[in-house]
């Protein structure tokens, strides 16, 4: 009896059906957002290495529920996907707008290591320190302030339980009066 040969596996990892995002791209034209962060968020789910959902996602939910959640999400991403650029753009944006200045610079150093063209975003020396430096007149680490900004963007978007297990152990005020809230 012959032997049959094993099938071989793609290196792809699974995506959704052309149709599920024809159907999220109605939905965003529709201009139904809800809707889309929705199947956005459940796709997102059964593939959660696709970028193409989560780009999705992250513009349904900054239309749907706001800059917090998109950054949230973008984060998340990031987090997944940390050489995507598309996921590192959509992060840096989002942080830069919604005002967590250490959180996008350390993005933009993520992005100029993986060759990309990035403006220079980062402001004066003498404005750093003035955002370094803390009530008591120490000035706090740019890794820790990194730290404080992503516990924020959980904050933000009222993921308290993320946002207390990222901001542990942070020795800045801000961040010891956001774990205690």
């Amino acid at each position: 009896m012959a032997k049959v040969p094993p099938k071989k596996k793609s290196g792809k990892s699974p995506q959704p059906e052309a149709a599920q995002l024809r159907a999220l791209e109605r939905l965003m034209a529709a201009r139904d957002y809800p809707g889309a962060a929705e199947r956005a968020l459940n796709l997102v789910k059964r593939f959660p290495d696709y970028s193409g959902t989560r780009r999705l996602l992250v513009e349904a939910l900054e239309r749907s529920q706001g800059r917090a959640a998109a950054t949230l999400a973008a984060y998340q991403w990031v987090e997944l996907k940390s050489n995507s650029l598309p996921a590192l753009e959509a992060l840096l944006r989002l942080a830069a707008e919604g005002g967590h200045p250490f959180l996008a610079k350390d993005i933009v150093a993520r992005m100029r290591a993986l060759g990309a063209m990035v403006p220079d975003l980062t402001p004066q020396a003498a404005t750093w320190d003035e955002l370094r430096r803390l009530p008591d007149g120490t000035l706090a680490t740019t890794e820790v302030l990194t730290q404080f900004d992503i516990g924020k963007v959980h904050m933000d978007a009222h993921d308290f339980a993320g946002a207390a297990r990222l901001l542990e152990g942070v020795a800045v005020t801000p961040a010891r009066n956001n774990r205690a809230l």
